[in-house]
């Protein structure tokens, strides 16, 4: 395998596997817990990642993130992207460094530019544009497939925060399980 192919399903593996983590958390829960974020994630796929925070995500606009003009309502994109970017910081974590679960959101700052209807499929980039040790910085576009319009775009700012100990341990016993997986889903994308 080329250096350049191994380098970027090391990105992917790094985003599927948070992807299989947040899964792993809502299948756990009971079903009236499982909120927004679960149906997000189901209809949720990854397209493409690269180990400088690059992480590129496809869905289909359904009828529950609308509002009532069959569009996607406003704070379901700000969830989506809170999400994607999120999960756009995965290939570059390591131990001690913006491991899944550490980080919580800051500020989100959403711009609406065009309304983006119930049944289409949509392109939502993420980039990692700065990251230290407690404060990141991730902008994304939601697009339409072609890349010709831009629905929104997003500026978000995330902060470390330290990981409970039973937290760790939970994330630690997994970490087989979503490797596995992860790398299965990997494979169809390379």
């Amino acid at each position: 395998m080329s250096e350049a192919r191994e380098t970027r399903r090391k990105a992917l593996l790094a985003v599927q596997f948070s992807i299989e983590a947040a899964e792993t958390y809502y299948r756990s829960k009971p079903e009236a817990d499982k909120h927004f974020d679960w149906a997000f994630l189901e209809n949720l796929r990854l397209v493409d990642a690269d180990p400088t925070g690059m992480a590129e995500f496809e869905f289909e606009v359904l009828e529950q993130y609308c509002n009532l003009a069959d569009n996607l309502h406003g704070g379901a994109a700000a969830l989506m992207f809170d999400v994607c970017t999120s999960l756009a910081i995965s290939p570059l974590a390591k131990p001690g460094f913006w491991e899944f679960g550490d980080h919580v959101s800051r500020t989100i700052n959403v711009s609406y530019l065009r309304p983006a209807p119930s049944g289409t499929t949509v392109k939502l980039r993420c980039q990692v544009a700065a990251i230290g040790k407690q404060m990141c910085l991730i902008r994304a576009e939601l697009k339409s497939q072609d890349g010709k319009r831009i629905y929104c775009t997003m500026e978000h700012h995330k902060v470390r925060t330290p990981k409970s100990k039973e937290a760790t341990q939970a994330l630690d016993f997994m970490k087989d399980e979503w490797n596995k997986s992860a790398e299965k889903r990997v494979k169809a994308l390379l």
